[in-house]
């Protein structure tokens, strides 16, 4: 197969030929964070977090002639990325006292993240000599760019409890927004809540034994957004022997919301002989619901593919 496919009659050959293309990638990456603390009481504690993300990177694939077995004409191809991402974290904790509970707190805040990416793909095929690195040598040359824009932003509140430094108990919400929703999606809610119980602290197992066995249950809810643009409807236009004609590209779906990721798990921890023996047991079922799926139109339509929530993943296992 290997000979087959490099078109040559021994191996030396058809080596050199899968050697005669030359992969080179660069990227240039900067990022930053910084945090501002403020903390008005022994009581409230707050954070502001802002973060930047900035990457430029370019791949650029030449293929000499007679690298390509199918044209032996050679080819060269050019992508390039540029990435930006922003994100936002404000938060706050208030810590306070409750008769009959210990370490209780309320977390509260607000996230928020803007991705864009603008992508470009050009490629050159026919080359006119050997070891050619630049398109001004290709008789084709194609293009073609993308971009990507897209805004989420969200609050939650956290409430936390113990018992006796035995039982703790966690209950909370998020509520999400993202541009990729459909213009009839309002914001998402997802819930959580937890629960956790030292079997050791509360002298049900010998504690000369084991220093920590806690039994822990939980339940949430988390989102998976869609990707952006999917919900509108666009057109676009092609180019044939020198002109262009505008055709339908996506049909749009106002009602495009978030897959929903529905988690439920329980487990044990345990540890002993002074902690230098830890075990960790957990059994765990999740649902996605409104699972996103490319659905074909009506071929009279003229209008392909479109993204809808119909589909239903289920995954369970132990760990």
């Amino acid at each position: 197969d290997f000979l087959f496919f490099a078109r040559r009659d021994n191996l030396q050959d058809a080596l050199a030929v899968y050697l005669a293309q030359d992969i080179n990638e660069a990227v240039d990456r900067f990022t930053m964070s910084t945090t501002l603390g403020y903390t008005p009481s022994s009581y409230l504690d707050m954070r502001a977090t802002v973060g930047l993300d900035k990457r430029v990177s370019e791949q650029r694939l030449i293929e000499q002639i007679e690298m390509d077995a199918s044209s032996r004409d050679g080819g060269i191809g050019v992508d390039t990325r540029d990435f930006t991402g922003l994100t936002m974290d404000l938060r706050g904790t208030l810590s306070y006292d409750v008769p009959g509970f210990t370490g209780t707190s309320t977390s509260f805040g607000f996230q928020a993240f803007r991705e864009q990416s603008e992508t470009k793909s050009i490629d050159g095929t026919d080359l006119a000599l050997p070891g050619v690195t630049e398109f001004d040598a290709a008789a084709l040359v194609t293009a073609s760019e993308g971009f990507s824009e897209v805004y989420n932003g969200g609050f939650f509140l956290l409430q936390q409890a113990g018992i006796a430094d035995q039982l703790f108990l966690e209950a909370g919400v998020r509520f999400d927004g993202n541009t990729a929703f459909g213009s009839n999606v309002s914001y998402q809610a997802y819930p959580k809540v937890g629960a956790s119980f030292d079997l050791a602290s509360a002298g049900i197992v010998p504690e000369n034994i084991f220093q920590t066995v806690r039994l822990r249950a939980n339940y949430g809810v988390t989102g998976k957004f869609p990707p952006p643009f999917r919900r509108d409807r666009t057109f676009t236009a092609d180019p044939f022997n020198g002109e262009s004609a505008p055709r339908f590209d996506n049909p749009g779906n106002a009602e495009l919301e978030p897959e929903r990721v529905t988690t439920v798990e329980a487990g044990l921890d345990a540890s002993f002989w002074d902690n230098r023996v830890g075990v960790t047991f957990t059994a765990y079922r999740a649902v996605t619901t409104d699972a996103i799926f490319s659905v074909d139109e009506q071929p009279s339509t003229g209008q392909g593919s479109q993204l809808r929530n119909i589909g239903e993943i289920e995954n369970r296992g132990l760990e």
